[in-house]
């Protein structure tokens, strides 16, 4: 699997792109209906995120225990506390590229892009709360997008595992995906595009899945093409961070939309997807701690048993928590993005 899909790293840039659309429409949502609160905002992050992970980080510990000598587990517990760190003061400190070999063996090493996310969650909010103005907080997007691509562009052909992992050269596809959402609340140029089209004959579901159609065929050259040996992200990461906003941007209407990403093994798959991220690099790393990384069977034991706990944790940490009511005192607060 990974000779097939050797640019399978290209996930991340469609994750980013995914998280952006999806915290940015729930805000501006709940800000439409006057109903947003940022303690409740952060208290709903948390509650999201941390206790699946605390789940992985217990398991892991315990597969610690029973696979790998008492040194061994010394030293991997070590390499969690470093990780860890890293992830509860949102940042990274990179030592060595992504696709180093000595980063294959950390089980940890995978939480650069949930510190990356935990960051954008903790500042966004509040980039939309103090710009209401509709113009000023598309003109204030567009420059944090500006920045932090020219800052990936800067970092990548520098230190290309900052360039990778630091939240500065991230942003931009988090942000990009938060402007689709933005464009798609206030249905920026709907109208205009309606009758742009008419005008051209082409009906709206007919170019909603075009747009599907070459943005799947842009994440999947990007997946099937990219190799370790790119300079990434740098220019390479627009080939599946525009993929993914024409994807996201399609909508229902698409065709492709319908069919492969709304069909049930695809929905359930992404009802797991966090679990999943959690649990299946750790496994792999375990993997390769025992040089069993050449038995293609070992590999798929792996795989099946990260999408086993994955499911397990959303079955009995996550969704009980998602029905879970918060404080009644963090009382919504009434704003705009008008």
């Amino acid at each position: 699997m990974p000779q097939l899909v050797a640019g399978g790293f290209v996930g991340v840039d469609v994750f980013f792109v995914l998280s952006g659309f999806l915290i940015t429409g729930l805000i501006a949502r709940q800000e439409g209906e006057g109903q947003f609160c940022l303690k409740r905002f952060y208290l709903a992050r948390l509650m999201r995120l941390v206790p699946a992970l605390a789940t992985m980080l217990a398991g892991i510990l315990a597969i610690a225990w029973w696979l790998l000598l008492p040194h061994e587990v010394q030293e991997l517990r070590h390499g969690m506390a470093h990780s860890l760190a890293d992830f509860l003061r949102f940042t990274v400190s990179p030592k060595a590229g992504y696709f180093q070999g000595a980063i294959e063996d950390k089980p940890l090493v995978h939480l650069w892009s949930l510190a990356v996310e935990g960051q954008f969650y903790l500042l966004w909010p509040l980039v939309l709360v103090a710009v209401p103005e509709r113009r000023r907080l598309i003109a204030a997007v567009a420059l944090i997008i500006a920045a932090s691509f020219t800052a990936n562009l800067a970092m990548v052909g520098d230190v290309l595992a900052r360039a990778y992992y630091l939240p500065q050269s991230r942003v931009w596809q988090l942000a990009l995906g938060g402007l689709l959402a933005l464009a798609i609340a206030r249905e920026q140029g709907k109208q205009h595009l309606a009758r742009g089209l008419d005008r051209f004959g082409i009906a709206r579901a007919r170019a909603a899945s075009g747009a599907s159609a070459v943005g799947l065929v842009l994440i999947g050259v990007a997946a099937l093409t990219f190799t370790d040996g790119l300079e990434y992200p740098g220019w390479w990461a627009l080939v599946p961070t525009l993929g993914a906003l024409l994807v996201i941007g399609a909508g229902p209407e698409a065709v492709p939309n319908r069919a492969f990403l709304a069909s049930q093994p695809m929905v359930a798959m992404g009802l797991v997807s966090y679990a999943l991220y959690l649990w299946h690099w750790p496994l792999i790393a375990f993997r390769n701690i025992l040089d069993l990384e050449e038995d293609t069977w070992v590999t798929a034991i792996c795989l099946a048993a990260a999408l086993a706990l994955a499911a397990a944790t959303y079955r009995f940490i996550e969704q009980p928590l998602r029905t879970l009511r918060l404080p009644s005192r963090l009382a919504s607060r009434r704003s705009s993005l008008r």
